[in-house]
């Protein structure tokens, strides 16, 4: 791989965190916070990783191939996007396309993550890229390399001012609440949902049922094919001309089994949008074995 260098005297390693990082400005913090995406991540990033960041409540995307990932970070043009740069493209070929995407969509913070490449080698490809998220080095545990990825997105806000990620359910006809009044069972359809709480559909006859503040013992909430039992709070309840928006908040005592199956709720509704944009485009046919970048029209 050969790269012009230039110097950067504010680059520098840390070692505690095993990444090298640059003293550079942050952008100012988008107020919902940035989509956190893994371009082509390898099989511990996808089964260990990203699940812990989904548990931390940063809401993250993957990308399986890089032909798809233009179309994608258009859309979100404050993302941070994480590419696994040891397979599919040779090293050069993904500095290229990172240049590439760079040129096109300049508010994209690129992250560099490498099992085989030296550290010499990744100082050069920051140097010449610019990747302003780090260049991680996978050698070390994988909590150690979590704990590393949770840093950078608490540096560039990817939370943004949100403290839960809330997934729309009003287009699944499988995500519903059950309560009980008066030793009778209320089905509430799902508006959307957090480990925090959901808004439902209360038809209008019910609303004076459930007073704000009262507490609701045994609600039961069904996601796809799970379910869970737990309690919860009548935060809010906001009746429109048609039915009411009952506002519920879990209990703090919400089983890890219940937050999991949340979580895994959540991602896969929000990888469904991903992939949608994915199967609407057509995939990039750009040659990155030959720079692109710094070319009018391209």
């Amino acid at each position: 791989m050969s790269f012009r260098i230039r110097a950067r005297p504010n680059w520098q390693i840390s070692k505690k965190c095993d990444i090298l990082t640059g003293n550079m400005e942050i952008n100012q913090n988008p107020l919902y916070g940035r989509k956190v995406i893994f371009l082509n991540p390898v099989f511990s990033t996808r089964t260990v990783i990203i699940p812990r960041l989904v548990e931390e409540e940063f809401e993250v995307y993957t990308i399986a191939e890089y032909q798809d990932a233009k179309n994608v970070l258009r859309e979100f043009p404050d993302a941070l996007c994480f590419i696994n740069i040891d397979d599919k493209l040779s090293h050069e070929q993904w500095f290229n396309f990172i240049m590439s995407c760079k040129e096109e969509i300049p508010s994209i913070i690129f992250g560099v993550l490498s099992s085989h490449m030296s550290r010499t080698d990744g100082r050069m490809f920051m140097d010449n890229a610019a990747v302003a998220a780090g260049f991680i080095m996978m050698e070390e545990s994988l909590e150690s390399t979590t704990q590393i990825i949770i840093k950078i997105l608490n540096r560039f806000g990817a939370k943004g001012r949100r403290q839960y990620v809330r997934a729309s359910c009003a287009d699944a006809a499988n995500a519903s609440v059950q309560v009980e009044h008066d030793g009778k069972e209320h089905t509430l359809l799902l508006i959307d949902i957090s480990v925090a709480g959901a808004a439902c559909i209360l038809q209008k006859q019910h609303a004076d049922f459930f007073h704000v503040n009262s507490m609701l013992r045994n609600v039961s909430v069904r996601l796809g094919d799970k379910s869970f039992e737990c309690a919860a709070t009548v935060y809010a309840s906001m009746p429109n001309q048609n039915y009411s928006k009952l506002v519920l908040l879990f209990s703090q005592e919400l089983s890890l089994t219940a937050k999991k199956i949340i979580h895994d709720y959540i991602t896969s509704s929000l990888q469904h949008n991903v992939n949608s944009i994915i199967n609407a485009h057509p995939k990039d046919t750009t040659d990155y074995a030959t720079k692109t970048h710094g070319k009018k029209n391209q």
